[in-house]
């Protein structure tokens, strides 16, 4: 192994450790922006890993508590199975004829999805730039040699 791969290895390991590290920072910034988890119940269960396949990072993975997609997602807020039809028939009560009843509203809270898909694209810039700055023009005059213009 020349030492030239294993610094662009290290670096490469750099630059998805860095960019983990502030995924996780954004995602709980946005639970705080939207007031999200009383608790800091779902804050605190946000982790991410780097996983290796044979010295290489395979995936990075995010993780975070199940109760995170509920919430993104407007379902749950302590409302049992058997108890979702008589929580339909008050809310549709109160709505339509002003009836004096108890029912859970439940309304999603998007947290995940825009702040996941910005970072996933952020990511692939980074990345990108990453390995336009290992091209050189030798190295692409390489690639040209490669390709045929006269189809």
């Amino acid at each position: 192994m020349d030492t030239k791969s294993l610094h662009e290895r290290i670096e490469f390991r750099g630059i998805l450790s860095d960019w983990l590290r502030i995924f996780l920072e954004k995602l709980r910034r946005e639970l705080k922006l939207k007031n999200i988890g009383k608790t800091e119940a779902l804050a605190n269960s946000i982790k991410g890993e780097l996983l290796r396949n044979g010295g290489d990072i395979s995936a990075v993975l995010a993780k975070f508590s199940m109760y995170g997609r509920f919430v993104d997602m407007g379902v749950g807020n302590g409302v049992k199975a058997y108890e979702r039809k008589s929580n339909s028939a008050d809310r549709t009560a109160a709505k339509r004829y002003g009836a004096n009843v108890t029912y859970s509203s439940r309304k999603p809270k998007r947290w995940i999805n825009k702040r996941k898909m910005a970072e996933v694209y952020r990511l692939s810039e980074i990345l990108a730039e990453s390995v336009l700055s290992e091209l050189t023009a030798d190295k692409m005059l390489g690639v040209l040699d490669d390709i045929d213009f006269h189809m």
